[in-house]
Protein backbone atom coordinates (compact mmCIF):
# COMPACT_ATOMS: atom_id res chain seq x y z
CA UNK A 1 0.00 0.00 0.00
CA UNK A 2 1.48 3.38 -0.99
CA UNK A 3 1.69 6.47 1.17
CA UNK A 4 -1.32 8.21 -0.38
CA UNK A 5 -3.61 5.19 0.05
CA UNK A 6 -2.48 4.71 3.64
CA UNK A 7 -3.10 8.39 4.37
CA UNK A 8 -6.63 8.12 2.94
CA UNK A 9 -7.25 4.95 4.99
CA UNK A 10 -6.05 6.76 8.09
CA UNK A 11 -8.36 9.73 7.51
CA UNK A 12 -11.42 7.54 6.86
CA UNK A 13 -10.74 5.38 9.93
CA UNK A 14 -10.30 8.52 12.05
CA UNK A 15 -13.67 9.89 10.90
CA UNK A 16 -15.47 6.61 11.58
CA UNK A 17 -13.71 6.26 14.95
CA UNK A 18 -14.78 9.78 15.94
CA UNK A 19 -18.34 9.16 14.76
CA UNK A 20 -18.67 6.01 16.88
CA UNK A 21 -17.06 7.82 19.81
CA UNK A 22 -19.44 10.78 19.57
CA UNK A 23 -22.51 8.53 19.36
CA UNK A 24 -21.42 6.72 22.53
CA UNK A 25 -20.67 10.03 24.22
CA UNK A 26 -24.11 11.43 23.37
CA UNK A 27 -25.76 8.33 24.81
CA UNK A 28 -23.63 8.67 27.94
CA UNK A 29 -24.34 12.37 28.38
CA UNK A 30 -28.09 11.89 27.94
CA UNK A 31 -28.16 9.12 30.53
CA UNK A 32 -29.27 6.41 28.13
CA UNK A 33 -27.28 3.65 29.79
CA UNK A 34 -29.13 0.70 28.24
CA UNK A 35 -28.88 2.19 24.76
CA UNK A 36 -25.18 2.82 25.31
CA UNK A 37 -24.66 -0.77 26.42
CA UNK A 38 -26.53 -2.13 23.37
CA UNK A 39 -24.65 0.16 20.99
CA UNK A 40 -21.29 -0.78 22.50
CA UNK A 41 -22.02 -4.50 22.19
CA UNK A 42 -23.42 -4.20 18.65
CA UNK A 43 -20.50 -2.20 17.31
CA UNK A 44 -17.74 -3.79 19.39
CA UNK A 45 -16.15 -5.63 16.45
CA UNK A 46 -16.43 -2.74 13.94
CA UNK A 47 -15.09 -0.41 16.63
CA UNK A 48 -12.09 -2.70 17.19
CA UNK A 49 -11.42 -2.93 13.43
CA UNK A 50 -11.63 0.84 12.96
CA UNK A 51 -9.45 1.48 16.00
CA UNK A 52 -6.85 -0.98 14.70
CA UNK A 53 -6.86 0.67 11.26
CA UNK A 54 -6.64 4.09 12.89
CA UNK A 55 -3.60 3.17 15.00
CA UNK A 56 -1.89 0.92 12.44
CA UNK A 57 -2.15 3.38 9.56
CA UNK A 58 -1.07 6.23 11.81
CA UNK A 59 1.96 4.26 12.97
CA UNK A 60 2.84 3.34 9.38
CA UNK A 61 2.67 6.99 8.29
CA UNK A 62 4.86 8.04 11.19
CA UNK A 63 7.46 5.40 10.28
CA UNK A 64 7.34 6.50 6.64
CA UNK A 65 7.90 10.13 7.60
CA UNK A 66 11.00 9.27 9.62
CA UNK A 67 10.76 12.59 11.46
CA UNK A 68 10.22 13.71 15.04
CA UNK A 69 8.60 17.12 14.57
CA UNK A 70 7.03 18.75 17.61
CA UNK A 71 3.51 18.86 16.17
CA UNK A 72 3.56 15.17 15.29
CA UNK A 73 4.83 14.16 18.73
CA UNK A 74 2.13 16.28 20.38
CA UNK A 75 -0.54 14.68 18.17
CA UNK A 76 0.59 11.16 19.10
CA UNK A 77 0.73 12.04 22.81
CA UNK A 78 -2.79 13.48 22.66
CA UNK A 79 -4.13 10.30 21.08
CA UNK A 80 -2.29 8.09 23.57
CA UNK A 81 -3.61 10.15 26.49
CA UNK A 82 -7.18 10.00 25.18
CA UNK A 83 -7.33 6.18 25.06
CA UNK A 84 -7.23 5.35 28.82
CA UNK A 85 -9.49 8.32 29.55
CA UNK A 86 -12.06 6.99 27.08
CA UNK A 87 -11.85 3.45 28.45
CA UNK A 88 -12.27 4.60 32.04
CA UNK A 89 -14.87 7.21 31.12
CA UNK A 90 -17.21 4.81 29.35
CA UNK A 91 -16.58 1.91 31.75
CA UNK A 92 -17.26 4.02 34.83
CA UNK A 93 -19.78 6.16 32.93
CA UNK A 94 -17.79 9.24 33.88
CA UNK A 95 -19.01 12.02 31.59
CA UNK A 96 -16.16 14.40 32.35
CA UNK A 97 -13.43 11.90 31.48
CA UNK A 98 -15.23 10.91 28.28
CA UNK A 99 -15.55 14.57 27.29
CA UNK A 100 -11.89 15.24 28.00
CA UNK A 101 -10.97 12.21 25.89
CA UNK A 102 -13.02 13.54 22.97
CA UNK A 103 -11.46 16.99 23.29
CA UNK A 104 -7.99 15.43 23.15
CA UNK A 105 -8.92 13.44 20.03
CA UNK A 106 -10.42 16.48 18.31
CA UNK A 107 -7.35 18.53 19.17
CA UNK A 108 -5.11 15.83 17.72
CA UNK A 109 -7.25 15.70 14.56
CA UNK A 110 -7.15 19.49 14.26
CA UNK A 111 -3.37 19.34 14.60
CA UNK A 112 -3.23 16.91 11.71
CA UNK A 113 -5.43 19.07 9.48
CA UNK A 114 -3.68 22.38 10.18
CA UNK A 115 -0.28 20.77 9.65
CA UNK A 116 -1.30 18.88 6.49
CA UNK A 117 0.96 20.91 4.23
CA UNK A 118 3.95 20.40 6.50
CA UNK A 119 2.99 16.73 6.76
CA UNK A 120 3.32 16.36 2.99
CA UNK A 121 6.51 18.38 2.76
CA UNK A 122 8.13 16.43 5.58
CA UNK A 123 7.22 13.11 4.01
CA UNK A 124 10.17 10.87 3.23
CA UNK A 125 10.70 12.15 -0.28
CA UNK A 126 14.30 13.34 -0.19
CA UNK A 127 15.77 10.97 -2.79
CA UNK A 128 12.68 10.52 -4.96
CA UNK A 129 11.99 14.25 -4.83
CA UNK A 130 15.44 15.13 -6.12
CA UNK A 131 15.37 12.57 -8.94
CA UNK A 132 11.68 13.01 -9.64
CA UNK A 133 11.94 16.77 -9.90
CA UNK A 134 14.58 16.51 -12.59
CA UNK A 135 12.52 14.00 -14.58
CA UNK A 136 9.37 16.09 -14.14
CA UNK A 137 11.02 19.33 -15.25
CA UNK A 138 12.54 17.64 -18.29
CA UNK A 139 9.46 15.76 -19.44
CA UNK A 140 6.28 16.98 -17.76
CA UNK A 141 6.54 20.66 -16.78
CA UNK A 142 5.87 21.96 -20.28
CA UNK A 143 2.34 20.50 -20.13
CA UNK A 144 1.55 20.36 -16.42
CA UNK A 145 3.47 23.44 -15.30
CA UNK A 146 6.42 23.60 -12.91
CA UNK A 147 4.04 23.40 -9.95
CA UNK A 148 1.68 20.89 -11.62
CA UNK A 149 -1.18 23.39 -11.63
CA UNK A 150 -2.54 23.28 -15.13
CA UNK A 151 -0.17 25.18 -17.38
CA UNK A 152 -1.74 26.40 -20.64
CA UNK A 153 -2.75 23.35 -22.68
CA UNK A 154 -2.23 20.96 -19.76
CA UNK A 155 -4.69 18.04 -19.64
CA UNK A 156 -4.80 17.94 -15.86
CA UNK A 157 -4.14 19.94 -12.72
CA UNK A 158 -1.91 17.59 -10.69
CA UNK A 159 -2.63 19.45 -7.46
CA UNK A 160 -6.22 18.15 -7.67
CA UNK A 161 -5.38 14.61 -8.75
CA UNK A 162 -6.90 11.81 -6.67
CA UNK A 163 -4.92 9.06 -8.39
CA UNK A 164 -2.66 6.81 -6.35
CA UNK A 165 1.05 6.53 -7.03
CA UNK A 166 0.54 3.15 -8.73
CA UNK A 167 -2.15 4.60 -10.99
CA UNK A 168 0.15 7.44 -11.94
CA UNK A 169 2.95 5.00 -12.71
CA UNK A 170 0.63 3.13 -15.08
CA UNK A 171 -0.45 6.32 -16.86
CA UNK A 172 3.10 7.66 -17.18
CA UNK A 173 4.30 4.31 -18.47
CA UNK A 174 1.47 3.53 -20.90
CA UNK A 175 -0.03 6.93 -21.58
CA UNK A 176 -3.68 7.98 -21.59
CA UNK A 177 -5.35 8.66 -24.93
CA UNK A 178 -8.36 10.33 -23.30
CA UNK A 179 -6.09 12.97 -21.77
CA UNK A 180 -3.61 13.18 -24.67
CA UNK A 181 -0.98 11.82 -22.32
CA UNK A 182 1.91 10.17 -24.21
CA UNK A 183 3.52 6.94 -23.03
CA UNK A 184 7.00 7.22 -21.55
CA UNK A 185 7.83 3.53 -21.29
CA UNK A 186 10.42 3.82 -24.07
CA UNK A 187 11.90 7.06 -22.72
CA UNK A 188 12.01 6.62 -18.95
CA UNK A 189 13.23 3.74 -16.84
CA UNK A 190 10.87 2.17 -14.26
CA UNK A 191 12.89 3.91 -11.54
CA UNK A 192 12.45 7.29 -13.22
CA UNK A 193 8.74 6.71 -13.71
CA UNK A 194 8.27 5.89 -10.03
CA UNK A 195 10.38 8.85 -8.91
CA UNK A 196 8.33 11.32 -10.95
CA UNK A 197 5.04 9.71 -9.86
CA UNK A 198 6.06 10.07 -6.21
CA UNK A 199 7.30 13.62 -6.81
CA UNK A 200 3.88 14.70 -8.11
CA UNK A 201 2.37 13.74 -4.74
CA UNK A 202 3.92 16.96 -3.43
CA UNK A 203 1.57 18.97 -5.66
CA UNK A 204 -1.58 17.72 -3.94
CA UNK A 205 -3.49 20.35 -2.03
Amino acid sequence: MDFGTTLLTHKISVWIFLLLFIIKLVLLLTGRKKALSRFTKTFRVPDMIVSTLFLASGTYLWVELEIMSTWLVVKVLLVIASIPLAVIGFKKQNKILALISLLLLLTAYRFAETKQLSFKKEKKFSAPESAGKVVFNDNCARCHGADGKLAPGSPMDLSLSQKTTDQKISIITNGDDDQDMPAFKDKLSPEQVRSVAEYTELFKQ
